[in-house]
């Protein structure tokens, strides 16, 4: 079996029955560290593992029986078990076993959620598009989700390969943590099947820009509505304010970063979308009841 090194993020891990053989391992910076995660191009076959693959337009995927044609960009989702024998064209892989998300999952425990417990169900929230995957799936990319996607692609192969600096493991994972919840929204969202629908675009706007300074003034701009009809809308379908739904898409991410993650807190609240630490130690203890640090402080004791 290979060697599980202690995780980054300061949880022992679990002896696992499963054979993990997917890792980046440490080169300059935090050499000790191997991170369950890999990036490769046009390589669809290469390890065993959950891959996510960003297609190119014009792709071909080739299947035992069948072959599927991609007109434009997508994302294939592919089990530890599939049927995929190639593809044709142009994409960027990541290949990665659970442990990437919380060091407590495995293949078989994010499926059989009854053998989790507390927060570490929670997080199995950031795999349910593999939870009952059997197989493989194509997703339809939503228009706002694109180049989002590329960009988050593109910066975890340059931390897993370039490595700047000791905090490359820890960044390559918050990264796929943002992709992996992207992806998640992309799946329950029907905003990329119904583009009429304006509240559920807003929602994938929102969903994807909330690391940005959004003002009802974008937003009315974006989507060619006034400000009251956009605001009466969101709030009859959603039962929140604009503000409200942003606020809980960022502090939902921090609080996923302060329990799984190393990065300093100051580095998380801007990435999160919050200016200034007091607004975000504020909204955070206002929503969870404890201060950012201090709840990093309790979720390290557990």
């Amino acid at each position: 079996m290979d060697k599980v090194n202690k995780p980054f993020y300061g949880i022992l891990p679990l002896i696992f029955k499963e054979v993990i053989n997917i890792y980046t391992k440490g080169k300059k910076y935090s050499k000790d560290f191997s991170i369950p995660l890999i990036y490769s191009e046009n390589i669809i076959n290469n390890n065993k593992g959950f891959k996510i693959a960003f297609l190119e337009e014009n792709s071909n995927i080739l299947e035992e029986t069948e072959t599927f044609k991609i007109t434009s960009t997508a994302i294939l989702i592919v089990n530890i078990s599939n049927s995929i024998t190639d593809i044709k064209g142009t994409y960027k892989v990541l290949n990665f076993h659970p442990t990437i998300v919380n060091n407590m999952f495995s293949y078989e425990n994010i499926k059989n959620k009854e053998l989790l417990k507390g927060s570490d169900r929670l997080d199995t929230y950031y795999l349910n598009i593999f939870s009952e995957l059997k197989n493989f799936n194509i997703m339809e990319i939503n228009p706002y989700y694109e180049e989002k996607i590329r960009k988050l692609f593109n910066a975890i192969q340059f931390q897993l390969e370039e490595q700047p600096d000791e905090f490359w493991p820890c960044r390559s994972r918050t990264l796929f943590l943002e992709l992996l919840i992207i992806l998640t929204n992309m799946e329950n969202e029907v905003s990329h099947k119904n583009e009429d629908n304006l509240v559920e675009n807003i929602k994938s706007y929102l969903n994807n820009h909330f690391e940005e300074q959004i003002t009802l003034n974008i937003l009315t701009k974006e989507f060619s509505i006034n400000k009251t009809t956009l605001s009466k809308k969101f709030k009859e379908e959603t039962g929140k304010t604009i503000l409200e739904f942003l606020i809980e898409i960022r502090l939902r991410l921090a609080k996923t970063l302060l329990r799984n993650t190393s990065l300093p807190i100051v580095e998380i609240l801007y990435k999160v979308g919050f200016n200034n630490s007091t607004n975000f130690n504020k909204a955070f203890k206002k929503r969870f009841g404890s201060t950012p640090i201090n709840y990093r402080k309790l979720k390290k004791l557990q």
